[in-house]
């Protein structure tokens, strides 16, 4: 039983594993784990020409490893594949200094994050509100907000990269599939640049808020509780009732906007783990 870099004959084995194997766990964002076939970190453990499982964790956004896949065959268990992933990642990784976070989804993976010395760092809670809202007619604090268009990605990535911190950054190359995956798209701009945005994505009659970023210099000036206001009311023109959002249990300035706007904060939530050597 070996672990090595996934090459371009793997990819078949590979889908079928999609099928039959046991999915642990797959990370929470727009990008298909297949998006990151060819990254240095992109695993896959064999035995005598069996594809036993697929570990995908790559350093993104840069300063940061996220495990983004970890799929198993039926014929080995995840214990046993984790740790074979695990060594290897640690033996041939670099940047050990950097962090190893995953967002927990799945609970069989928790007796070994905690025996390979992963710590809970954050919980990700989950905020919903019914709509329609009645809000009262805003005002935009002399913002202009307009549609998102691709050309602004340059943009609002540095919005994004002022406004988290680097384990919760946006690369552009993930704004890029989430700009390509999202039912609507806002920017505000202020003084003729983007100071703010926002992403969301869409189903029948739900939107869920992707991502509320706003520069540091603007935060405090209405900016976020504009694109929140204007995203309310493009969604009751589409009779779209229901919206919901997640962020940080500790986001205090995100939850008082949230909470402000009337969402209630549900009882799901997600722990953080994160690795530092």
């Amino acid at each position: 039983m070996q672990v090595r870099y996934a090459t371009e004959q793997d990819k078949p084995k590979i889908d079928q594993l999609f099928f039959y194997g046991s999915l642990i766990h797959k990370h929470l964002d727009w990008q298909d784990p297949q998006d990151w076939f060819g990254t240095k970190q992109y695993y896959v453990l064999e035995q005598e020409n069996e594809l036993l499982g697929v570990f995908v964790i790559p350093e993104e956004p840069q300063g940061v490893f996220w495990l983004r896949l970890f799929i198993h065959s039926i014929t080995i268990s995840t214990k046993d594949a984790w740790e074979q992933f695990w060594k290897f990642f640690l033996l041939n990784t670099q940047n050990l200094h950097l962090p190893a976070c995953l967002i927990l989804l799945n609970e069989k993976l928790q007796p070994m994050l905690l025996s390979a010395g992963f710590r809970v760092v954050q919980k990700i809670v989950l905020l919903d509100r019914i709509l329609p809202a009645g809000l009262p007619k805003r005002d935009n604090h002399g913002l202009i907000l307009r549609e998102m268009t691709y050309q602004d990605l340059e943009e609002v990535s540095e919005v994004d990269r002022e406004s988290f911190s680097v384990l919760w950054q946006n690369s552009i190359k993930t704004l890029q599939a989430g700009f390509l995956a999202q039912g609507m798209g806002t920017v505000a701009i202020s003084d003729g640049k983007i100071c703010g945005y926002q992403l969301s994505t869409l189903s029948y009659s739900y939107c869920h808020l992707a991502r509320l970023a706003v520069s540091p210099n603007y935060q405090g000036k209405g900016v976020g509780k504009a694109l929140l206001n204007g995203l309310i009311e493009q969604l009751e023109a589409m009779n779209i009732n229901r919206l919901s959002v997640n962020t940080q249990g500790d986001n205090v300035k995100s939850l008082a906007l949230y909470e402000a706007s009337g969402f209630r904060q549900l009882a799901i939530e997600y722990q953080v783990y994160q690795f530092q050597s």
